[in-house]
């Protein structure tokens, strides 16, 4: 027996299950090619094939969609780096955790995740515009979306190099991501004309080295 997309008394439509990831495929799509200020929600919703109502009933507005859509792709991601850090806080058994093997939880997955970018045109392009035109509510989303893995990370870091101050611990920190973010979003410019773009191991192995003499290095006098 075929479902009925209507309620019992044959009226208004019931929500469909794949109605949410069609509205978010939509928006993906659009937002890649047209940009996130010049999309509409009517646009959206004729897309995806669907009415307005959709829209507010799985998300509210156009800006929660987007948040969610931004959610959606970043969290393997999230998920990867904080499964890693687990494996390697179980191992130390409480003790002291090793330098390099925290920052490759925290760099590898972020360099993965750069890579299926490359490997998927509109991904790439709405990550783009994301970058290009931040919309104020990704703003605090971000942080939100970021919030544990900095916190464990931060948290990692200091069982790692105890030495430091947690001021000191937080430039640095700070430091780190800066290196990571520009260099995920600008690898092209360490490249000449001719060159295809370095490996992405090679990369990875390099900002390792830096960030962990970076992280190890002591502290100056009079900081």
């Amino acid at each position: 027996m075929i479902e009925s997309r209507f309620g019992p008394n044959g009226g208004n439509r019931l929500p469909q299950p794949d109605t949410k990831n069609r509205l978010l495929e939509a928006a993906e799509r659009l937002f890649a090619s047209e940009g996130l200020s010049r999309t509409s929600l009517r646009a959206i919703t004729c897309e995806a094939g669907v009415n307005v109502a959709a829209v507010h009933y799985h998300f509210g507005s156009k800006d929660e969609l987007l948040v969610e859509l931004v959610r959606r792709r970043i969290a393997p991601m999230n998920e990867e780096r904080l499964a890693r850090l687990d494996a390697i806080e179980r191992a130390s058994e409480g003790g002291p955790l090793p330098l390099e093997p925290v920052l490759r939880a925290f760099v590898e997955p972020a360099f993965r995740f750069r890579s299926e970018m490359s490997g998927h045109e509109q991904l790439g392009r709405f990550f783009g515009r994301l970058y290009a035109e931040p919309e104020e509510i990704l703003e605090s989303t971000l942080r939100e979306i970021f919030e544990d893995v900095a916190k464990r990370f931060r948290d990692a870091f200091a069982r790692a190099v105890p030495h430091l101050p947690d001021d000191e611990l937080d430039w640095r920190f700070h430091f780190l991501v800066g290196t990571v973010v520009h260099t995920l979003m600008g690898r092209r410019e360490m490249q000449a004309p001719t060159d295809d773009p370095p490996p992405d191991q090679e990369v990875i192995d390099r900002v390792i080295r830096f960030t962990a003499a970076g992280l190890s290095a002591p502290v100056e006098m009079g900081q």
